[in-house]
């Protein structure tokens, strides 16, 4: 009967210290798979967070190239003629110097100009100007004809062509009067509109 009962007791020890030295092992497995699995996930984001560095370099470096003046960049000059309140906008090709220089470089060379827009496509460049622009004309009665001038930049008259083959007592009356007094238009579609009227 003591026989049964000490080894009833030893068993009971002998699975305690199993049981216990089970729950150790499985903590420890635990602690050990947890910082593992830290590791793989501390080297993953590492990771990304270098291939995110190289596409950031690497556009950097597609944009810093892609934002060069080409032979085929348009070229967009606005000119504002403070006089007359009128913008003037050109197109052209860029010069042989403008060719392969970024946004800064052209910025000293064409130092008279504010850059509105730059890319390899295009390229505004604006300015201010005192006095009119070169769209100005005057239509006026002289010795019975319509002479056109042009107005410069100070608006002075320059003369630039007589048309002798429309002549003006064939002119309704209103017309007449203000031919007196000289027809001011803008834009040379404007003008070859008024002259064909008069035809």
């Amino acid at each position: 009967m003591l026989g049964i009962i000490f080894l009833g007791d030893n068993m009971r020890k002998i699975t305690i210290i199993i049981i216990t030295i089970g729950i150790i092992l499985g903590f420890l497995i635990g602690i050990y798979l947890y910082n593992t699995n830290q590791e793989s996930k501390n080297l993953i984001i590492s990771e990304k967070e270098e291939a995110k560095t190289e596409t950031k370099k690497e556009d950097k470096e597609v944009s810093n190239q892609e934002k060069l003046i080409t032979p085929n960049t348009k070229i967009i000059i606005k000119t504002y003629y403070k006089d007359c309140n009128h913008i003037i906008e050109e197109s052209a090709t860029p010069a042989d110097e403008w060719i392969n220089l970024n946004e800064e470089e052209l910025s000293k060379q064409a130092n008279n100009f504010t850059i509105r827009k730059f890319s390899p496509e295009e390229v505004v460049l604006y300015k201010e100007e005192n006095g009119f622009c070169n769209e100005h004309y005057l239509l006026i009665e002289k010795n019975g004809y319509i002479e056109v001038y042009f107005l410069d930049e100070k608006g002075e008259m320059k003369f630039m062509t007589n048309i002798v083959d429309i002549a003006t007592e064939l002119l309704p009356e209103k017309d007449r009067e203000e031919l007196k007094t000289g027809i001011k238009v803008y834009g040379k579609k404007e003008l070859n509109k008024k002259i064909e009227d008069f035809e």
